[in-house]
């Protein structure tokens, strides 16, 4: 299963850990539930040294302002969708339409991911690469694990 852009953002998040949180000038206390503790659980899991977080904060500075961007369009393009699926003189076509917007932005995201990536591998070691291709992996699992348990419940 290819990752789509929630896949995405989760391993690029667990993927750089806790440099999200110092990136973003916050403790992971500060965070609560949503991931001061997986992202600094993921920094040590990979072992990231202290040169590559500042490495990894530069390169994700880099690349903030489109990525908030990207993701502004995104949240707006999925409301298009919502909207045109739930409207009652909607279309077949303006749900295309609509739906077509969010395929554009999730390329516009996919290329970003390959940017970024081209940016944080070479910082990181092959053994930290291995890492997060496993994580990759498990996650693509999990994924494919919801869609059968979602194809295996009778008429839920």
């Amino acid at each position: 299963m290819k990752m789509n852009w929630i896949t995405f953002t989760l391993a690029a998040a667990v993927t750089v850990g806790g440099v999200m949180t110092s990136w973003a000038g916050e403790s992971p206390a500060g965070r609560g539930r949503s991931g001061g503790s997986t992202m600094a659980r993921a920094v040590e899991e990979l072992g990231l040294t202290q040169d590559q977080i500042a490495d990894i904060k530069a390169a994700l500075a880099d690349e903030k302002d489109n990525a908030v961007k990207l993701l502004s369009r995104l949240r707006e393009a999925r409301k298009g969708l919502s909207e045109a699926i739930h409207n009652a003189d909607g279309t077949e076509r303006s749900v295309r339409a609509a739906a077509k917007k969010v395929a554009e932005v999730e390329a516009d995201l996919a290329v970003q991911r390959f940017k970024v990536y081209g940016k944080l591998n070479p910082i990181l070691t092959e053994e930290q690469r291995e890492k997060i291709k496993q994580l990759e992996e498990r996650m693509d699992g999990f994924m494919d694990g919801i869609v059968k348990r979602m194809s295996e419940r009778p008429g839920e």
